[in-house]
């Protein structure tokens, strides 16, 4: 995508390179249409006339951006590019394409070669803990309050120059678009953006009879409600009737304040019976920090209402009873006792060399501190109460503070200390009382808290391990645990620790390290830590870690495989279209050498074109075409309709949504569909997902340096052991189960894996046996990795759907789903219950996933047949020229919460 940089000066649109990729564009034909374009560009960068009322802010122009040029080869498209004077950043054979940094000069230039066939604006990818939002405008009703994004404007449309309705006058809303015509004419909006971290404003518009660069339309935005403006962009003439309407993207980022208006306002040369322009889709999609989850306040307490040291008063018990030093009494004699004292029992210390002490098991916590309520009797100069603490379990200690000072008490007094450097699973508390002169005193001492924050749940008993769900340990005792076979993750990088380093049986366990920003091997048979964001390792341990839980279970689904990893995101999360084409294209190349068969792209995007007419995807598919099973995850855009993301719209391949134990590992009965795991059908009728595993406060590893790690600490476990949800998640657990069934046949293709994969999901029933989830939310239900692996059904994936024509353009596919006048979507031929949707979103609980469901007599909704334009969605999902790079953003993994 090319953003228009709000410093951007006045200039033409019209010549301009379009945001819109394609090849239509201005005629070179002869060196009279290059002058006439560079006389009208350099007047209209002369050309500045402020808005009505307001003051006008430049900048200055934008520089070259980055591009995706596609040809007919490598070769062809990287010549082109020097031809014109670009820079070659990126050569990416697989899509027959080359990177490059360009003008939009060299761009017009390069889209009027016959023997290019694409330029694409290159697409951040960005992954951060955020939720999304959007506002929207899509214009299908007439009236100046739409909302029909995901939340609200903060005001209602208002006209400039006129105020006579959406219906009437040169401002109006007429079939499904914003209409501006006439002279001084406009119309703002208001959007609460006080929160937002990044914004970005879309818009489709056309112009007409629009007779020079004098005549145009100002797109405006302002931070300060509108008391100064700034000039995004001009729409400008000479354009008479401009056929296709175009899309056109801004980073609105700088201008997120709690009083953003946009404005659209046409010049004061506008012929006030023609000039007008068209707009529909007006879109502000921006980013806000998702909360952090309650806060718990949890206590070990001891009211010592019993005469006994395994009291446990509080919302949480202690971590083992009282231990005394030195007093052999227990809590009824010696220095060290339990008494009564005022008509309550309080613990009792009389001075000696004797302690006693109890541990707490506070990891995971922020903030802790240890309180206490005490009384002294008879106390003089040099008597104390010493406080110690210890981080583990009473082997070592350091003293905090003391209670001394000569005198009684007449009352109790509270004591407060800090136990932040204390904060441990081991973490101990150790009373003892001295005197230097030999005096004896009492001190009581009552209500001993330590109080801590809690984010539920941080033990690691409560993060799930996702082998026994899907019956992964039942192959790991025949000995199928993924050996010989070679994970590709492509994410944030590697993590240097133990349980990654080597497999189960001790073997290296990384194959080679390719970092695809830098175009670079790190490491061959050896590891290096470069994963600064910490999902990658997350990602990767929940596919093939070697650790075992408590049950001796493995962590990882594939414990013995090796990994290829692939880096192609920042600290951030945040990467490029051309970086993660670029690992693709790595990993094809070299997939015989290090055995890579498995594929794992756990990120997803909002789709911008036809599966067909993204590069990325593009690139997914010649993987599949090459033998690697590709795995995506669903998107984390969920629970609604059509809100699979990109790659996994891409119907070849493997897409996996996510489902959740609900807390309770030994229970199936209270599992549920993730709320966020994205749903199907997806633009041209594909089902997806294809099937769901596991992706619910999954167990894995995480530095603690990373950046995740450094947003959300209170998901760590200890260990190093750290809780996360998303479909990326579900992703890696059916990347595990692929190299799985790799080990125990190679010979499977990557249809064959797929097919095997659905034909033994198990679908969530009720004790009917009617689907709970339609086909859109589920696919054909939860992976089994045992049955998969056991598994001899062929040919049941991918049928009528032929890739290599696809690839090559010649034919295109759409898949069985299509929607009816009510707006449920359906499957065509297809007869039963579960799989009309209407968009509804099931929460019961009290069903089983049970293989075995008769799908309409083997129905292969997995599989297409030849692309005949589409359907007649209830939405408008139409792409000019195939392509409509909007901005939106890739997420590796979007923060969700912790289901």
């Amino acid at each position: 995508m090319m953003q228009h940089q709000p410093e951007t000066q006045l200039r033409d649109r019209n010549e301009t390179a379009p945001a819109a990729l394609g090849k239509k564009g201005v005629s070179w034909q002869n060196g009279r249409y290059l002058l006439l374009w560079l006389c009208f560009f350099t007047i209209a960068l002369l050309v500045s006339t402020a808005p009505l009322g307001s003051q006008l802010v430049t900048g200055p122009e934008q520089p070259a951006d980055a591009y995706i040029v596609q040809a007919v080869d490598l070769e062809t498209a990287v010549a082109a590019v020097q031809a014109v004077g670009g820079t070659v950043t990126h050569e990416l054979g697989i899509i027959n394409a080359a990177g490059a940094t360009l003008t939009p000069f060299q761009v017009r230039a390069l889209q009027e070669q016959p023997h290019i066939q694409a330029v694409y604006a290159d697409q951040m990818v960005h992954a951060t803990s955020v939720a999304y939002e959007t506002v929207r405008d899509a214009f299908t009703n007439p009236a100046y309050n739409n909302n029909d994004g995901t939340a609200s404007w903060a005001s209602d449309w208002l006209e400039i120059g006129e105020a006579d309705g959406p219906q009437h006058g040169a401002v109006r809303i007429a079939d499904e678009r914003l209409d501006i015509r006439g002279a001084n004419k406009g119309i703002q909006r208001a959007i609460n953006l006080d929160e937002a971290t990044s914004a970005t404003l879309t818009l489709t518009l056309a112009r007409a009879h629009l007779r020079n660069g004098n005549q145009f339309v100002q797109l405006q935005i302002s931070t300060d409600g509108g008391d100064t403006w700034l000039e995004l962009d001009r729409f400008a003439g000479r354009i008479m009737n401009e056929e296709s309407p175009r899309q056109f993207s801004y980073d609105i980022t700088p201008f997120a304040s709690a009083n953003t208006l946009i404005r659209l306002l046409s010049s004061a040369n506008v012929n006030n019976n023609n000039g007008r322009v068209y707009l529909s889709n007006i879109e502000i999609a921006y980013q806000i920090p998702l909360p952090s989850p309650p806060i718990e306040l949890w206590q070990v307490r001891d009211e010592f209402n019993a005469v006994a040291y395994d009291n446990n008063d509080g919302n949480q018990p202690w971590a083992g009873p009282w231990r005394e030093f030195l007093d052999w009494g227990g809590p009824t004699g010696g220095n060290i006792r339990i008494t009564n004292e005022s008509g309550d029992n309080r613990l009792h210390l009389q001075p000696s060399n004797a302690a006693i002490w109890r541990v707490a098991d506070i990891a995971g916590a922020t903030a802790a501190e240890l309180r206490f309520d005490y009384k002294r009797v008879n106390f003089v100069e040099g008597d104390r109460l010493s406080v110690w603490f210890s981080r583990d379990g009473g082997r070592s200690w350091f003293r905090s503070a003391r209670i001394e000072g000569s005198g009684s008490d007449s009352d109790y007094q509270t004591a407060t200390f800090d136990l932040a450097d204390a904060i441990r699973a081991n973490t101990a508390i150790r009373f003892s009382a001295y005197s230097s002169s030999g005096n004896v005193f009492d001190i009581y001492i009552d209500n001993v808290t330590v109080e801590h924050d809690a984010y539920y749940p941080t033990d690691p008993a409560q993060m799930a391990n996702p082998v026994p769900r899907i019956d992964a340990h039942l192959l790991h005792a025949q000995g199928i645990t993924g050996q010989g076979v070679t994970i590709a993750v492509l994410d944030t990088g590697y993590w240097n620790y133990p349980e990654l380093d080597f497999t189960a049986n001790g073997q290296t366990r990384p194959r080679v390290q390719y970092d695809a920003v830098r175009n670079a091997v790190d490491c061959i048979n050896c590891a290096v830590s470069t994963d600064q964001s910490g999902h990658g390792a997350h990602v990767s341990s929940i596919a093939m870690s070697a650790a075992q839980d408590a049950n001796g279970h493995y962590l990882g689904v594939a414990p013995n495989s090796r990994i290829a990893t692939l880096k192609a995101f920042d600290a951030t999360g945040a990467g490029r279209y051309l970086d993660v084409i670029r690992a693709i294209d790595w990993a094809v190349t070299n997939k015989d050498t290090y055995n890579i068969r498995v594929l794992n792209l756990s990120f997803s995007a909002t789709p911008q074109s036809y599966y067909w007419d993204d590069p990325l995807n593009q690139a997914v598919m010649r993987a599949w075409e090459a033998g690697l099973v590709v795995v995506a995850a669903a998107g984390n855009r969920g629970p609604g309709p059509m809100s699979i993301g990109v790659p996994g719209n891409v119907p070849y391949i493997i897409t996996v949504g996510a489902m959740t134990d609900n807390f309770t590992p030994d229970d199936s009965s209270d599992d549920f569909l993730a709320s966020f795991s994205a749903a199907g059908p997806t633009v041209e009728g594909f089902v997806k997902p294809d099937i769901v595993a596991p992706g619910g406060h999954i167990r894995g590893i995480m530095p603690n340096h990373g950046r995740i790690a450094q947003d959300y600490p209170h998901y760590f476990g200890g260990q190093s052991q750290f809780m996360m949800s998303g479909t990326s998640q579900a992703a890696a657990v059916t990347s595990g189960v692929a190299a799985l069934m790799l080990q125990a046949n190679p010979n499977l293709t990557p249809d064959d894996v797929k097919c095997r994969l659905m034909a033994t999901a198990q679908a969530a029933q009720d004790s009917e046996g009617t689907l709970v989830y339609s086909v859109f939310q589920q696919g054909a239900g939860l992976v089994n990795a045992y049955q998969a692996v056991h598994s001899t059904a062929a040919g049941c994936a991918n049928q009528g759907l032929d890739i290599t024509a696809d690839l090559a353009g010649t034919q295109h596919f759409q898949g069985p789903a299509n929607q009816d006048s009510d707006g449920n979507y359906y499957l065509t031929d297809l007869n039963g219950d579960g799989f009309a949707w209407s968009g509804g979103f099931a929460w019961s609980g009290g069903f089983v996933w049970s293989g075995g469901f008769a799908w309409s007599g083997g129905f292969a909704w997995s599989g297409g047949f030849a692309w005949s334009g589409g359907f007649a969605w209830s939405d408008s999902y139409v792409w000019e020229d195939g392509f409509a790079w909007s901005g939106a953003n890739m997420a590796i993994n979007q923060w969700v919460p912790q289901q």
